[in-house]
Parts: C-alpha cells; sequence; structure tokens
C-alpha cells in the first residue's frame, strides 16, 4: 500500500548497469511515496533484477521521493493473486503474466500463446507497442484497475524428465506438469499434462508420480528441480517464445503520482525492457546454466525437425483456437489482434541470431 513518508526502502543495488534516460536528479517531484510491489519469483530471477534497476533509477531520479519496498517468492502476494493483490490495493505494484489471472485480463492472456519466434526481445518490444496502441487491451486494464509499466519475456520452455528421451515422439503419454497454454502444446505430442506447483513437481518427479516437468532454465535452476529430472531437452527449439510477464501499478495510485513521476517511470520503462535480454536474460541464463551443470544436469536437443515444426503448427493453432475461445471471445475480430501481433513482431525479429538460454546452456556444458 502507498505510504506516505520520507523514509526509503533498502533495495539490492541491481547487478547489471543499465545505460538509461539519465543519472541525475529531475526537478518539480515534490510527493513523497514508497511503493510495495509484490512478485511471485525470487530475487535473483532477471525479471527481479530488471525490476531493482527500473527502481533504483526512478528513485536516483526523483532525488528519493519515490522508493520502493519490494516482497519476493510470493511474500505479499502469491503467484496466481498478484493482478488481484495491485487491482485491491494489497501491493502497489506486482508482476505476474495475464495468464495467471485469466478472468481479470482475458484478452490479454494472448501474450501466453507460443512458436510465433526465437526472438525474445522482438517479442516484449511488439507486445510493448501493441499495449501501447490497443484500445480494447487499455480498457482491459483499466477496468482491472491497474495500468501497464513495462512488458519483459519469459524464458522459452524446456522439458526436464528423470527419464532418459531420444524423440519428441517418446512424449506419448509422458506424465508432466503443464498448466495453461504450456499444457494445450504437450497435449499436441501426446502428453499428459498435469497441473500441480512447481514446489509439489520435485517430490512428485522423486516419487514417480509424474516423470517430469515444462518449465524454464531459470525456473529449473530455481526450483533445484534438476536433482530429481536431470535430463532436460530443449523444447524450445520449435516452441520459441515463452510468455510476456507485466510488470504493473494500481490505476489509482498511478493517478496519484505527479505527471514528473508518471514520465520518469515511463522513461525509464522503456529503457529497461527494451533492454531486457541483453542486460538481464544473458547473465542470467549463464548463471543458471553453471549451476546445472555443476550439479550434473544436462540440456538435449531433441527432434526429429519434421515432427518439430508439425507440432509447432499444430501446437500454435490449438493454442490460438483456445484463445479465441476464451480470452478473445469479446472481441468482434479477436484474429486481427493476434496477427497484429504477429506483424509487429516479424518487424523486429531476428531469429538466426536469438539468444536461448538452454543453447547458453549446451554451449558451456560443451566446453
Amino acid at each position: 500500500m502507498m505510504n506516505h513518508s520520507g523514509k526509503m526502502a533498502g533495495l539490492a543495488v541491481a547487478a547489471v548497469a543499465l545505460t538509461l534516460t539519465g543519472c541525475s536528479a529531475d526537478a518539480n517531484v515534490t510527493k513523497t511515496v514508497q511503493l510495495s510491489y509484490a512478485s511471485f519469483v525470487d530475487e535473483r530471477n532477471p525479471h527481479s533484477r530488471a525490476f531493482q534497476a527500473w527502481a533504483d533509477e526512478v528513485t536516483a531520479r526523483t532525488s528519493g521521493a519515490v522508493s520502493f519496498e519490494a516482497h519476493y517468492s510470493g511474500a505479499l502476494c502469491a503467484a496466481g493473486e498478484i493482478v488481484s493483490c495491485v487491482a485491491n490495493g494489497t501491493a502497489d505494484m506486482g508482476f505476474s503474466p495475464a495468464g495467471y489471472e485469466p478472468a481479470l485480463l482475458p484478452i490479454s492472456t494472448f501474450t501466453s500463446i507460443g512458436f510465433v519466434t526465437r526472438d525474445l526481445q522482438a517479442q516484449a518490444d511488439a507486445a510493448t507497442v501493441l499495449f501501447e496502441e490497443s484500445t480494447d487491451l487499455n480498457e482491459e486494464w483499466e477496468r482491472a484497475g491497474i495500468q501497464p509499466i513495462f512488458h519483459t519475456p519469459s524464458n522459452p520452455y524446456v522439458v526436464a524428465t528423470s527419464k532418459e528421451l531420444s524423440s519428441l515422439s517418446e512424449f506419448s503419454d509422458l506424465s508432466l506438469r503443464a498448466s495453461g497454454d504450456g499444457a494445450i502444446a504437450l497435449n499436441e505430442l501426446g502428453a499428459n499434462p498435469v497441473a500441480m506447483s512447481i514446489a509439489e513437481s520435485y517430490e512428485s518427479i522423486e516419487r514417480g508420480v509424474i516423470s517430469g516437468i515444462n518449465t524454464s532454465i531459470d525456473g529449473l535452476a530455481t526450483s533445484r528441480i534438476y536433482e530429481v529430472a536431470p535430463k532436460i531437452y530443449d523444447v524450445g527449439e520449435f516452441w520459441g517464445n515463452g510468455m510476456i510477464l507485466h510488470t504493473m501499478i494500481n490505476k489509482s495510485v498511478w493517478d496519484g503520482l505527479d505527471p514528473e513521476t508518471q514520465e520518469i517511470m515511463e522513461e525509464t520503462a522503456k529503457s529497461v525492457s527494451g533492454q531486457f535480454v541483453q542486460d538481464f536474460s544473458v547473465p542470467g541464463a549463464e548463471a543458471d546454466c553453471q549451476v546445472l551443470i555443476d550439479a550434473g544436469a544436462r540440456v538435449y536437443s531433441i527432434g526429429p525437425e519434421d515432427k518439430g515444426a508439425s507440432w509447432a503448427a499444430s501446437a500454435q493453432e490449438a493454442q490460438i483456437g483456445d484463445w479465441m475461445k476464451n480470452g478473445g471471445s469479446a472481441l468482434q475480430d479477436a484474429g486481427s489482434l493476434i496477427n497484429e501481433f504477429k506483424k509487429l513482431v516479424a518487424e523486429r525479429a531476428n531469429e538466426t541470431e536469438s539468444f536461448s538460454p538452454a543453447g547458453t546452456c549446451k554451449k558451456l556444458q560443451d566446453q
């Protein structure tokens, strides 16, 4: 909740130095506030480091008038409740994908559709433009009582298992922890998606209840699931992008800020989100991969390529179809939103030089 005091929250200095819009204090920011921030990931996560860098810069440019109190790992609001927490004022700011609370942001759940691009920065930049320009998206967030600050890409998916696999065909009937669009995609491979928390997955894999988990390299490193599922398969080679994650603020809190503060926040947000992959994802992946390698886990490519290509086509079609029936059902022309997003991505994407955390791991483990 907004705390109108001069007391500044102590935040860790970001591990990565950003080239932002300005380092000196900006004039005319007179209202002193402290804003609470809720995240379901820990403070080491690349998205947390990005928030910390953004918050530090905002605090510096407002000469300490705006400060932040960050709550990580679900300490203030649990995963699946953060959008609601920000909307009802439990937290002033938060970090979450729209897909965790689709009832509040149904249209915005298109950001969980995969198989669009391997260029994560292009995906995030395209989402930033679309959220700025789309009346439907702006009205949805306003109805929910929240304001987007910036959008960042999650890492591509991998599947970590306790079993050795040699082909995508062997995913058939494999029980894997997955949810949402991830479950839809794996269902197209014949897998048996099982909904459960990441915390529950460790014991379930250890006991043989499920064979593995659909998550990301950073998700594996944080949860230590590599201890029970050390065989990691790079399905992201075909899947491409993961979901977009949103840093948001309560709309009433936003409206109560000085116009100068709003401008500083928006300018700093563009710098952070526009450099996210280079400044946060890349170094984060190198650290996460080293954790996996040191523990004896290994990342493998999996195919064959023709099977992967046909899966990518059918899985995206299934994901889009599900969104059209659910999240996009309120729109007169839901297909135009997806097509516009794909167009914006294509204009920005460099598919041949795109970054992949799994690819980083494969390079490091072979050195």
